[in-house]
């Protein structure tokens, strides 16, 4: 029974436990252009914001001082808005959506060729 248990493959689903999965597009469940060239960037850079939000915090408390830290959580709130969601919606409005043929043609072959993998 362990045996069965650790030899399962991991899937990717809805809840957003795998980076390659996507709702932008109906026609297939994988990476986006947008994802691609948008999110994940756009999630790197709130990584970092969030790591100078945790140290200024850190910070807030050893210099008993509640400025930084609440300057920090508005930074962090400003760009999550932004980067997170702003951005990417933008850019998938006006790039990917005029011009949807070309710019999902490289994440749809690369999902076709991993369905084809896992397959057979």
């Amino acid at each position: 029974m362990a045996s069965s248990c650790c030899s399962r493959r991991s899937r990717t689903s809805p809840t957003g436990s795998s980076w390659l999965y996507s709702t932008r597009n109906t026609k297939f469940n994988g990476a986006t252009y947008t994802d691609l060239n948008a999110l994940l960037p756009a999630k790197l850079i709130l990584l970092c914001i969030a790591v100078f939000c945790a140290l200024a915090f850190f910070a807030g408390a050893f210099l008993r001082n509640l400025q930084l830290p609440a300057i920090a959580l508005a930074l962090l709130v400003l760009s999550s808005v932004l980067i997170g969601a702003a951005w990417p919606a933008i850019m998938q409005q006006f790039s990917v959506n005029a011009n949807a043929l070309q710019k999902e043609q490289v994440p749809i072959q690369r999902n076709m060729d991993a369905t084809g993998r896992r397959t057979g």
